[in-house]
């Protein structure tokens, strides 16, 4: 989210992925969270202080994403967090689907 109202390392990943020296992947899962946190008061502010909305960000972040579909892991890795497994589950989703290439 950083990457869409603020400059720093974030906005210069994005910037990558823009222009093709970066890839991002993406399930439905973090998408949903994306939009939960998107559409938290506290973010609706600066969406209109930087004149975009929920729908538009939602929308570039697909444009530039490759989605990654596939069973969920089975047991708990981030303890601290259950739903953070979702990021572990896309990048072990797409290491698998890069070894079958």
């Amino acid at each position: 989210m950083s990457a869409f109202f603020w400059e720093g390392n974030e906005f210069e990943l994005l910037k990558k992925i823009e222009g093709g020296k970066a890839l991002l992947f993406i399930s439905e899962e973090i998408l949903n969270e994306i939009e939960d946190v998107i559409n938290r008061p506290k973010l609706k502010e600066i969406l209109r202080t930087t004149n975009q909305t929920t729908s538009i960000i939602i929308q570039r972040i697909i444009s530039l994403s490759k989605l990654v579909v596939g069973l969920r892991l089975r047991e708990n890795i981030i303890k601290a967090d259950q739903k953070d497994d979702k990021f572990i589950e896309c990048a072990y989703l797409f290491s698998s689907l890069a070894q079958v290439s």
